[in-house]
């Protein structure tokens, strides 16, 4: 969803000037930013002390031991012989954002671009179709499509790049703002209007419309790349409010080209093919760690579903809904003036346990299923798209397509 200031462009024709300036596709500054500009630079997403305070990767190396430099890879300075996971990771804090830019730099690096040649006022953004419901939500017009990703192109000012998002109701996504009774009984409009709600999200490309600067931020890379004038890229490394390295085109941001931090080797049969059984609740169990937040809503349907809904980060909402279980003895009145801390699964039972503020449990458990065609004991929506469940094992669901298995 775009905000009142964008509008959705021909990607081909908007976009066709980039991919003939690239030096084909991959890892390197040649290979995501057209190569006719003075300078670029890369931009390091910041990383989270244990606390949630944003840190720089300069301040992890050191505290780590480790050497800052313009290639450095997280899972190298961090000593995880796993890029993907960051397994054996020395740091205690989180991981940098993977895919965009985090809300205060983007707006630290749009403050620059925008006082410099370029233009704030006509700038195209790009948001890859690799991100769940972006092809949904902006299909008026054709996409730019490159090697390897295809992009929705908005035009606009660049004040407007807070603006971008994905709503539930155009492209389609699971919305869990449905009225839920604080009784036992049938909510009060039992087939509300749907809502919308709005997830935003950082573009992944942006250009002025003279093409004096390129912001590129991979969907698979931990940085954003920009290329421009030497004064821009000057001010973005003079910034304080980016954590900057000046790059040439044969640098890379690929998972090997930290030559300087040494990489654990990896345990034995890290990187052979795992059970999927096992992958599958490690999947489960990895996401439900994920899970907190305020209970916004909970109730018991007429015809004893169990319905919980959940604040998340932000405007962020998740949906718990139980039935052929049984459930622990709970005030589901109450529950709304408490916050669930911890989700987690019972490994022998698949019992869901919800951990409260007030020390209690919400314990979920399947009963005996008597039929194939039963509904699953629990189950957890997770916006954009995301469903776990149980019933008579763990699935998962992609965008809301039934009968999805997880497959490592």
């Amino acid at each position: 969803m775009a905000g009142g200031k964008l509008r959705q462009v021909d990607g081909a024709v908007a976009g066709a000037w980039i991919e003939p300036r690239l030096d084909g596709w991959g890892g390197k500054v040649k290979e995501q930013i057209p190569q006719i500009y003075d300078a670029y630079v890369r931009i390091f997403h910041p990383a989270s002390d244990g606390k949630g305070n944003p840190v720089t990767w300069r301040e992890v190396a050191t505290a780590l031991g480790s050497t800052a430099h313009r290639e450095m890879q997280w899972h190298a300075i961090v000593g995880s012989y796993d890029y993907s996971n960051f397994n054996g990771s020395k740091w205690s804090g989180g991981n940098p954002n993977i895919s965009e830019l985090d809300e205060e730099p983007l707006a630290a690096l749009c403050a620059i671009l925008g006082r410099h040649k370029g233009g704030a006022e006509r700038c195209y953004f790009g948001l890859s179709t690799i991100h769940s419901g972006v092809e949904e939500e902006f299909s008026d017009e054709p996409l730019l499509r490159m090697p390897h990703r295809d992009f929705a192109i908005l035009a606009g000012p660049l004040s407007a790049v807070d603006q971008i998002g994905i709503s539930n109701t155009r492209s389609g996504m699971i919305t869990f703002s449905a009225v839920f009774s604080t009784e036992y009984g049938p909510p009060p409009n039992p087939n509300p209007e749907p809502s919308t709600t709005v997830w935003e999200m950082a573009p992944n490309l942006i250009w002025p419309e003279d093409r004096a600067w390129f912001v590129a931020t991979e969907y698979d890379f931990d940085s954003t790349l920009v290329g421009g004038s030497r004064e821009l890229i000057d001010a973005i490394l003079d910034s304080p409010d980016l954590e900057a390295w000046e790059v040439d085109p044969e640098v890379s941001l690929q998972v090997d080209a930290d030559k300087i931090n040494p990489v654990p080797d990896p345990p034995p049969g890290f990187d052979e093919p795992g059970d999927p059984d096992e992958l599958q609740r490690s999947f489960f169990t990895e996401t439900l760690e994920a899970l907190r937040g305020q209970v916004l809503d909970a109730g018991v349907t007429d015809s004893g579903v169990l319905e919980v809904e959940i604040g998340g980060p932000g405007d962020s909402r998740w949906r718990l809904t139980a039935e052929n279980s049984e459930w622990s003895s709970v005030d589901l009145v109450g529950l709304k003036s408490l916050a669930v801390e911890a989700v987690e699964l019972d490994p022998n039972t698949d019992a869901l346990r919800c951990r409260l503020s007030d020390d209690s449990l919400l314990d979920i458990r399947p009963l005996e299923r008597k039929a194939d065609d039963e509904p699953p004991s629990w189950r957890i929506e997770i916006p954009p798209g995301l469903v776990l469940k149980h019933g008579p094992d763990l699935l998962v669901d992609f965008d809301g397509l039934e009968g999805s298995t997880f497959e490592g």
